[in-house]
């Protein structure tokens, strides 16, 4: 596809503050019943409810593995295992945020356009979950990497637990559906489904703080508006507070994704960023900035949902700060 002349109207600068409390992900309640688990977890774009049920009559297995590359190697040998189901109901808070301002306060929201094409509202509540909430059901393997229930209290208060890790990890299948979705901040009806192989993980004690997130699945979008794709994923963010000198591979942060309509195998669109974390105060905050961009080639919306104010380049400026 031959490219446009470049202006205004063709790219647009996004700007996310996304805060991050204490590692990645915060687990806010963990219990056993019985030999399942019952999870919930928080950050700002992602609030999961999570009911971990083994199907083997064995509890959760614990996976004490020092590398990061041994944990891909063991998630990837027992991809299709089948051992375990998650049933999952997840909310998205920020980008509800975002779609209750637009709807309930109006004039807000539109006195934060600062400049045609970007909003403020909706460039601090954007994520990519692009969906109000989602049921979904996981069938695979799932791995803790403690038992040792005192170690979020530990963290939390900062003492020095360097030897354990907490956290889980996911691989295997997943199944997610939602009745709508959202654009610039507005619901739109469209029920929808995706079907993925999936390896996800969070890995993380006082010092060192890690999560991944792999997929490669189909979308299907039943509303006859907007386009079905298949994509590819790739996410992954390491920090290690102690950790002062520069490195390419080390405190960072990479994603990178790319969309093709299943009707015609066209690109659809595609994303790459890149950041950096950078401990300070000896890690009691952890300050960061990536730098990305968003291509987006083939529109998704049509008919009367055609998006007037799709544009081909957004440039992506993501400052974080960690406490």
């Amino acid at each position: 596809m031959r490219l446009k002349n470049l202006g205004v109207s063709a790219i647009t600068l996004i700007v996310f503050i996304i805060p991050s409390i204490a590692h990645p992900i915060m687990t806010l309640f963990r219990a056993e019943i019985g030999k399942t688990e019952l999870l919930l977890e928080f950050d700002p774009y992602y609030m999961p409810l999570g009911w971990i049920i083994p199907l083997t009559g064995d509890p959760v297995p614990v996976l004490e593995l020092e590398h990061e590359q041994q944990v891909y190697w063991h998630l990837l040998g027992h991809l299709f295992s089948f051992q375990t189901v998650v049933l999952e109901v997840s909310g998205y808070p920020l980008p509800l945020l975002g779609a209750g301002i637009r709807a309930w306060m109006p004039e807000f929201y539109r006195a934060c356009t600062i400049f045609p094409g970007f909003n403020l509202v909706e460039s601090l509540t954007t994520s990519y979950f692009q969906e109000p909430y989602a049921v979904s059901l996981f069938w695979g393997q799932v791995v803790n990497f403690t038992t040792t229930k005192d170690i979020f209290i530990h963290i939390i208060s900062n003492q020095a637990v360097t030897n354990v890790y907490a956290g889980n990890a996911y691989s295997g299948l997943l199944f997610t559906y939602g009745s709508h979705h959202i654009n610039h901040n507005l619901l739109i009806p469209d029920d929808w489904l995706e079907i993925e192989i999936k390896m996800k993980g969070t890995r993380f004690n006082s010092q060192i703080e890690m999560s991944w997130n792999y997929r490669f699945g189909e979308r299907l979008n039943f509303n006859p508006e907007i386009k079905s794709y298949l994509y590819f994923w790739v996410k992954r963010d390491h920090l290690d507070k102690k950790l002062s000198e520069f490195s390419l591979i080390y405190n960072c942060f990479l994603e990178f994704f790319i969309w093709f309509s299943t009707d015609d195998w066209r690109f659809m669109k595609s994303m790459v960023m890149y950041g950096k974390n950078f401990p300070v105060a000896d890690g009691q905050l952890v300050l960061g900035i990536g730098l990305g961009v968003i291509w987006n080639i083939t529109p998704m919306y049509t008919g009367s949902l055609y998006d007037s104010e799709w544009t081909e380049f957004q440039l992506l400026v993501v400052p974080i700060i960690r406490f």
